[in-house]
């Protein structure tokens, strides 16, 4: 793809533990990604915007900085220029300051969502290389809304109970999966109030079982009125908790979902749904939402 496209605006917004079960490990990932910029197959490379917050991003940087015509754009706060400087928390809403270049960004939003907030920091870093005024990304960046499975929000009734879904269900791993169990437990609404639906994560590798558990262990930091689990990385998962915070329940399958849901949402739930795609989770949120609408 790189041989055909040969694109001179790069961006590798992160290096996740998504397609493990192919790439066997997070380096190789990263050695995969760094072909975009690699002259062997992109003769016009000229910039790379790059976020660097673990070893294996370290990674892609060491390789960039071989090469001799590509100019490094860092998305990180020790490199000074692109950068979230501060989030101030009001009474209805998030006040988040951008660094663009020695310049200020205000931008005010609703929830914390990280990664969305760190994408919008890569445009306002692509905006600033190419001379383009970054007041068009402040005063517009309102009208971004999420798409289907990536976190668009739809207002459904369940039984006649009026609930909130924040849809979620296109694609998970580790990491995606504990930022968006973050950037829900800080809506500001009650935790009586908030329902987790969790579904599998998919090609994760060998190390799948224990990915699965570790994320039940951080997710039990928080507090959530019922965490709802499915599929059978998540069913071995549940047996070895050992007295945990939450009350989780794991269910098998579509129906036994809805059925539960009948039996237990009230009125102004918020209800997070998160998956991989094609999963059993996946398909109920489809299912979910075409019947809400």
């Amino acid at each position: 793809m790189t041989n055909i496209i040969r694109p001179s605006e790069i961006f590798i917004t992160n290096i996740l533990s998504t397609h493990l079960e192919n790439f066997k490990s997070k380096k190789n990932i990263a050695n995969e990604k760094s072909d975009i910029f690699n002259l062997k197959y992109n003769n016009q490379n000229r910039r790379l915007y790059l976020n660097i917050n673990n070893k294996f991003e370290n990674l892609v940087l060491k390789k960039a900085n071989k090469e001799k015509k590509l100019k490094v754009i860092e998305i990180a706060k020790f490199s000074n220029k692109y950068f979230i400087e501060k989030i101030i928390s009001k009474k209805n809403f998030y006040q988040v300051i951008f660094s663009i270049n020695k310049k200020k960004a205000i931008v005010e939003t609703k929830s914390i969502i990280l990664f969305r907030l760190i994408n919008l920091l890569f445009c306002y870093a692509f905006f600033s290389q190419n001379s383009i005024k970054i007041d068009t990304i402040t005063k517009s960046q309102k009208y971004l809304k999420p798409v289907d499975g990536r976190g668009l929000t739809h207002h459904i009734s369940i039984k006649e109970n009026k609930v909130k879904i924040i849809d979620e269900s296109y694609n998970a791993n580790p990491e995606t999966m504990i930022q968006s169990v973050d950037y829900f437990s800080k809506l500001k609404k009650p935790n009586n109030k908030k329902i987790l639906i969790l579904g599998s994560m998919n090609e994760l590798g060998e190390n799948s079982n224990i990915m699965h558990l570790n994320l039940l262990k951080q997710i039990d930091k928080f507090k959530f009125k019922i965490v709802i689990l499915c599929g059978e990385f998540f069913r071995r998962s549940i047996k070895k908790l050992i007295k945990p915070n939450n009350e989780f329940t794991y269910i098998s399958n579509k129906k036994q979902i809805m059925k539960f849901l009948n039996n237990n949402v009230h009125n102004n739930d918020n209800i997070l749904i998160k998956c991989s795609n094609k999963t059993e989770i996946n398909i109920f949120a489809k299912d979910l939402l075409r019947k809400g609408s």
